[in-house]
């Protein structure tokens, strides 16, 4: 599939690539990965580093930290933005911060290369708005769940991550889909972002659980649309 065909289906893509003649559009590609293939590896060059859309899937980033720890950073799904700041940076820019983007799940892209960037860049001023409004969008809502699950005590803290999760794993599904989604995150990246140890988050589960606010199957979380309900009103009374 083209990305003109993306674009027919889904007013979003839409949104960000309109403005774009037929010669700029044909410069985007389309890529496919399956989890754990990586799509931009920091250490790169930043003038071959292009800007990505997210059409399907889930993508991640791995920090590495001082002590050389690697850890599970940041992650986006369908219509992020991500890749936009490598376009721009100076080789003389200091930037003391390296991380691996990744698939978590089978993932379509599509990649602008960024020469393209640079030509459309302000010319274009959809185009210009939309990358950069996505971009700061995925990194504030970041930072702000991030501020609001560890204000919390565990319990309130987890059930805030899950209700944040469902929301944002739901947009993989198409828009009509009533089931269970699934969290497809170990253990350690949940507790990890909640600055929790695995132990805690261990007993708030099944816990969670036994209140039918959860579903574990397989060791994995779901979470359907009733459960999500049941969740937000948990969170309520948490704090009333």
């Amino acid at each position: 599939m083209e990305i003109r065909e993306y674009m027919d289906r889904d007013p979003s893509i839409a949104a960000i690539l309109h403005e774009l003649p037929e010669e700029l559009l044909s410069t985007i590609r389309i890529r496919r990965y399956q989890p754990g293939d990586v799509v931009i590896q920091r250490c790169e060059d930043p003038e071959s580093t292009a800007t990505y859309i997210i059409l399907e899937g889930v993508c991640c980033s791995t920090c590495n930290f001082k002590n050389g720890e690697q850890v599970w950073f940041r992650k986006a799904t369908v219509h992020d933005v991500f890749g936009l700041y490598g376009n721009f940076k100076s080789r003389h820019t200091y930037c003391d911060f390296s991380a691996t983007i990744f698939a978590k799940t089978p993932s379509v892209l599509a990649m602008i290369p960024q020469s393209t960037v640079r030509l459309c860049f302000s010319r274009y001023v959809d185009f210009t708005n939309e990358l950069t409004g996505r971009t700061l969008a995925r990194l504030n809502d970041g930072l702000w769940r991030l501020s609001e699950c560890n204000n919390y005590p565990p319990y309130a803290g987890v059930i805030t991550y899950l209700i944040y999760a469902y929301e944002f794993y739901r947009r993989c599904y198409p828009l009509d889909y009533d089931g269970a989604v699934k969290i497809p995150e170990k253990r350690t990246e949940i507790a990890n972002f909640m600055c929790i140890n695995v132990r805690t988050l261990q007993r708030i589960l099944p816990q969670l659980k036994a209140e039918d606010l959860i579903l574990i199957q397989s060791g994995s979380i779901y979470i359907d649309p009733p459960r999500y309900e049941a969740l937000k009103e948990r969170q309520e009374q948490c704090f009333y």
